[in-house]
């Protein structure tokens, strides 16, 4: 396999996982989306707790998820301007504010626990127990993305993304016309051209055959106009696919 259908088989890996990726999402938004419907359309029932107030560690937890999704979003950032310290930094960030998410979670339970709310049982109520399916769904969602931190965290500090990139760098310098490939070609191109026309005068057909570094022939006779390889005959465009070949 050569480095350009290995670039290809790599590019749809990729966008197989990214789709996997995006139906996740998608499901697990319309998981929370109803969930959060039943929550609202839930809260006109006769045993709904009215004066139910939220233990004050699940508000704070929605502000570590918010400072979450922005240290991930300069992650994002640093990794593109091949910044790959300032990446590890912010992506250890995003794990330490995930593990106080986990934490404020937890102290959250504790509290509504203290206060006689609980999951199910005598002591349960419809309002609760929403706010647990609600809170340990979106616990088991973090602790999901940490598992995903902890392996791109390992996988930047080995110098996987920056090798990955400066593979896909070194390929595309390779194979654009502006690479190496053309500097092969413009150094290898007198050479080439001499060999053809010694093989074409030692099959006694006398033209001058030269090709630049498009691969476009140049042929002109000895007392001809200039003309291509079309103007010649079967024979004659034998002799010069002979005089290229050998």
């Amino acid at each position: 396999m050569d480095l350009e259908e290995q670039q290809e088989l790599k590019q749809k890996h990729r966008r197989a996982r990214k789709m996997m990726l995006l139906f996740s999402l998608l499901s697990i938004t319309m998981t929370f989306a109803g969930l959060t419907s039943a929550y609202i359309v839930s809260k006109s029932r006769p045993d709904w707790l009215v004066d139910f107030q939220l233990p004050d560690y699940f508000i704070s937890s929605t502000l570590i998820i918010v400072l979450s999704s922005i240290s991930m979003w300069l992650a994002k950032k640093s990794i593109k301007n091949d910044d790959f310290s300032k990446t590890s930094f912010w992506i250890g960030t995003t794990f330490l504010l995930s593990v106080l998410f986990v934490i404020s979670q937890f102290l959250g339970f504790q509290e509504l626990i203290s206060k006689g709310y609980y999951f199910t049982g005598a002591q349960s109520t419809v309002t609760t127990s929403f706010l647990y399916v609600l809170s340990m769904l979106h616990l088991a969602h973090v602790l999901a993305g940490m598992i995903v931190l902890i392996v791109v965290y390992i996988n930047n500090k080995k110098n996987k993304y920056k090798e990955e990139k400066l593979y896909i760098d070194t390929a595309r310098v390779l194979m654009q016309d502006t690479g190496i490939k053309t500097k092969i070609i413009k150094q290898y191109l007198p050479i080439m051209n001499q060999y053809i026309n010694k093989n074409l005068a030692d099959m006694d057909f006398f033209v001058n055959f030269t090709l630049d570094e498009e691969f476009n022939e140049t042929i002109k006779s000895r007392h001809r106009d200039i003309f291509n390889y079309h103007s010649f005959s079967e024979g004659e465009k034998l002799r010069i696919d002979l005089a290229i070949l050998f």
